[in-house]
């Protein structure tokens, strides 16, 4: 079933968060919406590098996230963040999805201080780069 232009925009504000994948709106289902930052492939490898015996890059990239993940995580793997490569050579780097494991209508109420979004960008390397922080909205995924 084909979407209105418009009626599930590409991207939303951090802070307008999207219904549950699949909930109906105007007669259509919710599709699924990715919280991510944006980044280049060359600064997502620098900031997980920090702290690594070796650079990091597109051979060990999920091993890197997989590591940091299992020593920060409390939530369990069905909400591990995933570092998703774009054709363009940028990464989203996803902190969670509008899924009903998530709870997202209630962690985005504060980004700052949700303890899954704050896991995910230790994880992904998002604190070490401010200009990173700035990329964080929904974005529909793929």
């Amino acid at each position: 079933m084909l979407t209105k232009p418009g009626s599930f925009p590409r991207r939303r504000p951090v802070d307008s968060p999207p219904p549950l994948r699949g909930e109906i709106v105007d007669g259509r289902p919710t599709p699924r919406y990715a919280l991510a930052w944006v980044c280049s492939d060359e600064a997502f490898y620098k900031n997980l590098s920090v702290g690594e015996p070796r650079p990091v890059s597109l051979r060990n990239f999920t091993t890197v996230v997989s590591k940091k993940w299992r020593s920060d995580q409390t939530f369990g793997q069905a909400l591990k963040p995933i570092p998703y490569p774009r054709r363009n050579g940028d990464f989203y780097l996803i902190a969670m999805f509008n899924d009903r494991a998530a709870d997202h209508l209630t962690r985005v109420r504060n980004p700052a201080g949700d303890p899954l979004i704050q896991s995910a960008r230790r994880t992904l390397g998002v604190d070490q780069d401010p200009t990173i922080e700035k990329t964080l909205q929904w974005f529909r995924f793929p």
